[in-house]
């Protein structure tokens, strides 16, 4: 097994070993001034791993925001101390990772320096002491391939921090036979929101539906999906904050239609939800899905509340149809003079293909 190390060397412009851990993202805690920094190779790398750190850093160009541009320049120096020159991100192999020896299994090495939360310089060595190679496919046991290290430091370049929780191109550790050789969604998003591009999520609300009629207790459902996956669905009603719906349930049929999305296949939401509650009359649900890199999206519903004067009858005894009369015809059964919890009314059921049953879509108070 070997380790991917990341490292914070200070410098007098800033000295700090937070890292910054969100529910979501994990970010270093220091950006660029704008989405794009150059990175300078050293000639000595060899025009074979020139290439590849240039391919490494092309995916995030075209995949995310951030903007990489790559030059070779054998004075840039990953190990310089910008306060004593002209700062300059650069590239090498080394035996040592500036002038501290290698711990066993390490690969590579990031340095940043900053002032201010905002990157200054940012430098990455390579462990000259590893049998490299660049290829596609698993991780060999023989060979660790330059460029899917590349990326991952890279990514600490821009400012993204070691993932666990999640798969991720910054995961801290390969193992012989993983095949991830570039970002996941989950990367983009985390690099995107980073620098103020964050895609909203992907989101249904199927239950209550737009224009139609809810009564008693039934589900509040749906789905949600984000490129750095979704961290928790929240509901509003009427515009009142109403809790966060449970979430992660499973959906074939989302995960086929997003599989990059992380956790797409369990990216189902749903809540019982009493609508006796509700006064009759319109109402609006608002469902907030908010995703690990803290993109939102929102969907709403506007539908209509029938419901008998007591929201909750608990007692079955309560409801009486012995002087209740039916009437039917191809789509509707019609109850009139139903006697529920103490008082009478007229219902309207129709088949709902949400709930498979017949649900009211009318509740008329007998005078």
């Amino acid at each position: 097994m070997r380790k991917i190390s990341v490292g914070l060397l200070g410098s007098i412009l800033a000295l700090t070993s937070d890292w910054v851990w969100a529910t979501s993202c994990a970010y270093t805690g220091v950006t660029w001034p704008g989405p794009s920094t150059s990175m300078f190779v050293q000639p000595l790398m060899g025009s074979t791993y020139i290439t590849a750190y240039q391919e490494a850093t092309q995916i995030w160009t075209t995949s995310t925001v951030f903007s990489f541009s790559v030059g070779q320049d054998r004075t840039a120096n990953p190990c310089s101390n910008p306060n004593m020159s002209t700062p300059r991100n650069g590239v090498k192999f080394d035996n040592t990772a500036c002038g501290t020896a290698w711990g066993t299994g390490d690969l590579a090495v990031t340095y940043w320096w900053w002032r201010d939360a905002t990157l200054i310089q940012a430098g990455t060595v390579f462990n000259s002491n590893v049998p490299w190679g660049v290829y596609n496919g698993p991780w060999s046991a023989s060979q660790a391939d330059f460029r899917r290290v590349a990326v991952h430091e890279s990514g600490h370049v821009i400012g993204l921090g070691h993932e666990y929780n999640v798969p991720s191109i910054m995961y801290d550790w390969i193992k012989v036979g993983d095949v991830l050789e570039v970002p996941t969604a989950y990367d983009i998003g985390c690099v995107n929101a980073l620098y103020g591009a964050a895609v909203p999520p992907e989101m249904q609300l199927e239950s209550p539906v737009h224009g139609g009629v809810s009564s008693g207790v039934s589900n509040i459902r749906g789905w949600a999906v984000g490129q750095a996956g979704i961290d928790y669905v929240e509901l509003s009603v009427d515009g009142n904050l109403y809790g966060n719906v449970p979430s992660g349930s499973r959906r074939d049929d989302v995960g086929a239609a997003y599989p990059t999305y992380p956790d797409s296949a369990a990216s189902g939401f749903s809540m019982a939800f009493n609508y006796g509650n509700l006064s009759p009359g319109a109402h609006t649900v608002t469902v907030q899905a908010v995703g690990r890199d803290q993109a939102s999206a929102t969907r709403s519903a506007i539908f209509t509340v029938v419901r008998f004067d007591d929201p909750f009858i608990a007692d079955p005894s309560a409801v009486n149809l012995s002087s209740a009369k039916a009437t039917l015809d191809p789509s509707s059964v019609y109850l009139s003079h139903v006697l529920a919890g103490g008082a009478f009314y007229d219902l309207i059921l129709r088949f709902d293909p949400e709930s498979q049953k017949f649900e009211p879509i009318q509740i008329s108070p007998v005078p």
